[in-house]
Parts: structure tokens; C-alpha cells; sequence
């Protein structure tokens, strides 16, 4: 496969570039502003399908290039590979460090545009607005910057009612209704640089795993915090929130999802204006080589 490094010249403290170059994994292409990822990726796949990704960057800039590859219709024939230098780094953690090969994801589509890690809104979404400007700090890691987040968002006023129609995973259907202080949708497990949100996600079951956490007190929810971090609230094997936190959050397995009444969406940890939109998941779409 022809292969081409992607490159995010903000990322790795602005070492990305380098990184690339030294690596040798083909032509290198920086990219000059957003979406710029994904424009390019759509032209490489057009004139060769055949090729292999390399992205040096964040979540953010592997989302651009999973909309590339789908968005021309490569997904059969192209692959990826991330170089972990941005921000959250996500996505490769639901991989453990020393398993290499390659691997067959499903694609959230939503609206017209695509996500291969998880959607979330609500208090998340905040907390991902103020972490786009600590992390331009220096001295402050990506993890930090996110509990740094948390903490000013839980200083401020926070909750949205949100209106949902979910097909689960058995096909029946349900109409939710309320106040929400969040809102995600997983494909994988981690988010916000190593939060375990949906420690039952898998990303090659055909099966979207929505987690609710209600508009709760902010003591409640610096009581429950440290578990939602590790993952300890919800059961892995079979994805029911444990008895203890029952009251704060809730877990659904779902095929499709129907949202309105957000303000925004952070769709793989990039802020984007949704105020609405309709979430299916597509099975065994993409090629993630490690």
C-alpha cells in the first residue's frame, strides 16, 4: 500500500512534523488549518484507495481522516495508523499497548459526517471548551488539563434538558425525556484523556453503548468522579451500572439514537455546532493497524 503520514503541526508540542519525517512512513503531508485533514485524505483516497495513513496527532485529527476515507468511499480498501501526539490520545487506549495487528472498527455516523471513539454532550462538551485553552499552558498534560476542566465547569452553572428515541440492541424502542448534566455515546472506552466512560464498549459489535448521567448535585457527582474515571460504574461484562450509582447515571445498548436539545456536540473531542441529529453505528467499516 502507498503509504502517507498526516501530520498535525500543532500536535507533539509542535515536534509532529519531526516525528514524521524521521519515521520515514511516506510522503508527509502538514495540514494548515481544520478540516484541511480531512479535504486531503478525501484527494489521496480518490487518486489511490490503496493507502495507509499514518495521523501524527490527537483524536481530533484522526476523526478528519476516518471522514476522508469514508467520505470517498475508501473504507474497504485504505487504512490507518495513529502516532499518539495529541491531546487525549483516546483511541488507542481501548487497544492494550503490546497488542499489534490490524483491526476491523465500526464508524458512528451521524448526520452526514462520521466518529470511530465516542460523541458526548452536555457538561463534557464544557468541560472540552475550557480544556482547548488550558492545554495551552505550558506544563499542563492532557489528562490534567481535562480534571482542570472538570473543576471549572463544576464552579459554573451546568445540566440540559434533552429530548432521545433509542433503538436498542434488541430492536425495542424508548422514548427519554429529562434533564441531563451528560450525555455520551461510545463506540470505544476512554475519552477525556483516559476517562474509562463506557468500560463495555466494544468497537467491533455492531452496537453503540449510551451513557446518561442525571443533572445531579455537584457533590454527588465529585462523590461518583473518581469511579466514572477508572470505570468502576459500570460493569465491563455486561455493561448494567452497578447498584451504587443507579440513581446517578444510567446504560443502554443501542443501534440508533435520535438527540435534540444540545447546545453543541464534541464529536471525538473537537466541539462542532449540533444542536440535533440522528446516530447509527456501521459495522466492521475501517482498518486501524497497530
Amino acid at each position: 500500500m502507498r503509504k502517507i503520514s498526516v501530520v498535525n503541526p500543532a500536535a507533539g508540542q509542535g515536534d509532529a512534523e519531526r516525528f514524521a519525517r524521521e519515521s520515514q512512513n511516506g510522503a508527509v503531508y502538514v495540514t494548515t488549518c481544520v478540516s484541511d485533514a480531512e479535504r486531503y485524505v478525501i484527494e489521496a483516497c480518490r487518486e489511490d484507495p490503496e493507502t495507509h495513513f499514518f495521523v501524527y496527532g490527537g483524536d481530533g485529527t484522526v476523526n478528519e481522516v476516518i471522514n476522508g476515507i469514508m467520505k470517498a468511499g475508501a473504507q474497504s480498501s485504505a487504512a490507518f495508523s495513529v502516532v499518539p501526539v495529541g491531546t487525549g490520545n483516546d483511541l488507542l487506549r481501548s487497544f492494550p499497548s503490546d497488542r499489534t495487528g490490524v483491526y476491523t472498527l465500526d464508524v458512528i455516523k451521524y448526520g452526514d459526517n462520521y466518529a470511530i471513539n465516542m460523541l458526548n454532550t452536555g457538561f463534557d462538551s464544557d468541560v472540552v471548551k475550557r480544556v482547548a485553552e488550558l492545554k495551552k499552558k505550558p506544563l499542563i498534560s492532557g489528562s490534567g488539563a481535562y480534571i482542570m476542566g472538570v473543576i471549572a465547569s463544576l464552579a459554573s452553572s451546568y445540566g440540559q434538558h434533552m429530548t432521545l428515541d433509542i433503538v436498542r440492541d434488541d430492536d425495542t424502542e424508548e422514548h427519554i425525556d429529562g434533564d441531563f448534566l451528560l450525555c455520551a455515546i461510545a463506540n470505544c472506552t476512554y475519552y477525556g484523556g483516559g476517562f474509562r466512560a463506557a468500560p463495555s464498549a466494544s468497537y467491533n459489535d455492531g452496537i453503540l453503548e449510551l451513557l446518561l448521567v442525571n443533572k445531579v448535585s455537584r457533590a454527588t457527582f465529585l462523590r461518583v468522579i473518581g469511579a466514572y474515571k477508572k470505570g468502576d460504574h459500570i460493569n465491563p461484562e455486561t455493561g448494567e451500572v452497578y447498584p451504587k450509582y443507579s440513581k446517578v447515571l444510567s446504560s443502554r445498548k443501542c443501534k440508533k439514537i435520535s438527540i435534540s436539545g444540545m447546545s453543541d456536540l464534541c464529536v471525538d473531542g473537537e466541539i462542532q455546532p449540533v444542536t440535533q441529529t440522528e446516530i447509527t453505528v456501521m459495522p466492521s467499516q475501517i482498518r486501524l493497524v497497530i
